[in-house]
């Protein structure tokens, strides 16, 4: 469910922490952390997960 090379909406990086991509017009994505991803079958991120990814 990495999405970072793909574009997608999803990313779980290898430290088990769920991300949601959002995009303004013009600018580049940022990664949002996501504390219960139930609805994309992943467990709660952890408390070491950082909030925002650039």
């Amino acid at each position: 469910m990495d999405g970072a090379s793909g574009g997608g909406q999803w990313m779980v990086t290898a430290q088990g922490c769920t991300y949601s991509r959002a995009q303004a017009p013009g600018r580049a994505p940022t990664w949002h952390l996501v504390l219960n991803p139930n609805h994309v079958g992943q467990p709660p991120s952890g408390r070491g997960c950082a909030a925002i990814l650039r």
